[in-house]
């Protein structure tokens, strides 16, 4: 949830004291699964944007934000209110928008006191679980290749990564990564 709300509570979800759940929101969560293969039908729309609010990105982004000082990625995203000449959110694609908000519950502080109401992230819940997929998926650290997110359409086990086939040409990948890293070949290639 957003506006200081609970949402669903990924942070509380741990696999030995509710298998059933996890497992559900896993799969549904999961790169290759039902949020993310719409994500990939509706980044075929490169004119879909969906308005992310500046108030969510961290307070010194926001800063250089207002002060000017825009990073190239954000360039061509930002949405300026036509009366005050004001950035006021960001235009992302649904591949951007869903992991804007899916990182945005782990860096604002009001959602993490209201979700968890005192107690602390378990390292084995369902939103880490998720995160190590993401970062597997989409920006891998062991050199891998990191294929075009339009491949991805297998559905996955809970304990092991999907196997994604190579493509047999270059296909568009959303802006926030870049083309460089997404077209980059592993060292064994």
């Amino acid at each position: 949830g957003i506006n200081n709300q609970a949402g669903w509570g990924l942070r509380l979800i741990k696999f030995d004291s509710n298998a059933h759940e996890y497992d559900v929101l896993f799969r549904f969560l999961h790169p290759s699964g039902p949020v993310f293969r719409l994500c990939y039908k509706l980044l075929s729309d490169c004119h879909l944007k969906y308005e992310f609010q500046l108030s969510f990105l961290p307070a010194k982004v926001q800063q250089m934000i207002n002060d000017g000082m825009v990073l190239p990625f954000y360039t061509d995203k930002l949405q300026y209110d036509h009366k005050t000449r004001t950035p006021i959110s960001l235009a992302l694609n649904p591949f951007e928008f869903y992991m804007f908000h899916f990182v945005y519950h782990l860096m604002n502080s009001n959602i993490q006191t209201i979700a968890d109401s005192g107690q602390y992230m378990h390292w084995e819940s369902l939103y880490l679980r998720l995160s190590e997929e993401y970062l597997n998926t989409f920006l891998p650290c062991n050199g891998s290749t990191v294929y075009p997110i339009t491949v991805l359409h297998t559905t996955p086990s809970p304990t092991s990564r999907p196997h994604i086939p190579f493509p047999t040409r270059p296909t568009r990948s959303p802006m926030l990564l870049r083309q460089s890293v997404l077209l980059k070949q592993s060292p064994t290639s």
